[in-house]
């Protein structure tokens, strides 16, 4: 036997295994770190997109709530209005 390959081939053998293993580590940390990255960016995206629903639904909502409030405004003024000049008519 070679006093070259006795001596460094075990060493090698070792450190090949070690890489391996950290290798392994390395890649399952790096696909640990992925998935969590991706599961906050689709965390976001559905708190983002939540958000701006209600905020258009308020906003619509809100609207509405205006745009009716007009309509009875206005009514109500034509009423007393058409009112008014009845009296105003029969006197």
């Amino acid at each position: 036997m070679d006093p070259y390959f006795i001596t460094c081939a075990p060493k090698y053998n070792n450190n090949n295994a070690n890489n391996n293993k950290k290798t392994i580590i390395i890649v399952v940390v790096v696909v640990v770190i992925v998935v969590v990255v991706i599961v906050v960016v689709v965390v976001v995206v559905v708190v983002v997109v939540v958000v701006v629903v209600v905020v258009v639904v308020v906003v619509v909502v809100e609207v509405v709530i205006v745009v009716v409030l007009v309509v009875v405004v206005v009514v109500v003024v034509l009423l007393v209005v058409t009112v008014m000049t009845i009296q105003v008519i029969k006197i």
